[in-house]
């Protein structure tokens, strides 16, 4: 069976990550895998097949190159007699449409997509679900919305699939983790991830522990003034990027996730699997589905977004909440909750996953 995934890169980015391991989840279980990526980062996650990229560097492509990059991929499913492209992203999702039936024609949907995509593309999702031989969310609940938002047309075509996670070999080096009780929180600090939640809560939390916090963004400044503001910075650290992410995560007491809106969160499977609690608001679509069976806590209170928060004078349920779990969650409950964390972990691994994938086009091709 002949694969070709196509999508924006292979760097490690959501999107980037994804194509990477969907590559690698084909090749495990014995596919002849090829990517066709729009540029290269110069940091290419690991991935397996055979990669092709229109530009070597850069991704400020004109109009002129898409056209290019549309020609190039079709030539590559006609000489390799593809058997079925996968689109990884709203932009490929379109191209991959636009080519014509030489292969499968599979697109992705990887988000809350009234939430995510913008108006042009909301307005060609219908193109793209009536052109597509197959359809695959990440969620079940993503199923559920598109059945819903497009009255079960499209139903028979769409099969919902997780991402593969690649599990991570055991941490050695945990040992250089200092802190003994901490949290951790991993994602880009933009209004989608709802951080202000995190840092709200550690006015009430009583615990002799410290939340650290890996990632950057645009509402990096919103977040230290509001660390300034509560006075919390013994307890919240703003860490930036980390190479050494993976180890902090298998070194916390546990996760926390205040997401307006997900698709389904790659970091609390990478969290599961090292057998790290995840404590977790119940987004529309993602974490409500991943944590069950005692492997983690979900959260009753919804985040808010940053105006209402503001308006609110900063004070709200999920703060209270989270700080009370925290506060009470006992070494005991984070040990057997890891246990059950591993167990549910084992779906979303790339061999399982890529037994999904095959069995799916092996029936419909």
């Amino acid at each position: 069976m002949k694969i070709l995934i196509l999508g924006p890169y292979l760097s490690e980015n959501g999107l980037g990550t994804v194509c990477a391991n969907l590559s690698k989840a084909f090749y495990i279980n014995a596919c002849d895998v090829s990517i066709v990526c729009k540029y290269r980062t110069g940091r290419e996650l690991d991935y397996s097949g055979t990669l092709h990229t229109l530009n070597e560097i850069g991704d400020n492509l004109s109009l002129l190159d898409n056209f290019k990059f549309y020609l190039s991929v079709k030539k590559i499913i006609k000489d390799a007699d593809i058997d079925a492209v996968i689109s990884i992203g709203p932009s490929f999702d379109i191209i991959n449409c636009l080519i014509s039936k030489r292969a499968l024609t599979i697109t992705t949907v990887h988000n809350n997509y009234r939430k995510e995509y913008g108006t042009i593309y909301r307005f060609l999702m219908n193109f793209v679900l009536r052109s597509s031989d197959l359809v695959v969310p990440v969620s079940a609940a993503l199923t559920d919305m598109l059945n819903i938002d497009f009255n079960n047309k499209y139903a028979n075509k769409i099969v919902s699939i997780p991402n593969p996670v690649d599990k991570k070999d055991p941490i050695k080096s945990v040992n250089s983790v200092k802190e003994q009780d901490y949290f951790v929180c991993v994602g880009r600090l933009e209004n989608q991830k709802a951080l202000w939640h995190v840092v709200g809560s550690a006015r009430y939390i009583t615990r002799k522990t410290k939340i650290l916090i890996f990632g950057e963004g645009s509402f990096r400044k919103q977040i230290e003034k509001l660390i300034d503001e509560f006075g919390v910075g013994h307890i919240v650290e703003l860490r930036g990027y980390s190479s050494e992410v993976n180890e902090f995560i298998d070194g916390a007491k546990g996760l926390i996730l205040t997401s307006l809106y997900e698709g389904l969160p790659m970091v609390i499977i990478e969290s599961m699997m090292l057998g790290t609690p995840v404590i977790s608001v119940q987004c529309q679509t993602g974490p409500k589905e991943m944590i069950a069976n005692n492997s983690g806590i979900l959260l009753q209170s919804p985040a808010i977004e940053w105006k209402d928060y503001i308006d609110s004078k900063y004070e709200s349920k999920l703060d209270h909440e989270l700080s009370e779990v925290i506060n009470s969650i006992e070494d005991s409950e984070i040990k057997a909750m890891s246990i059950e964390a591993k167990n549910m972990a084992d779906r979303y691994t790339i061999n399982n996953v890529g037994k999904e994938w095959k069995n799916l086009i092996f029936r419909n091709i």
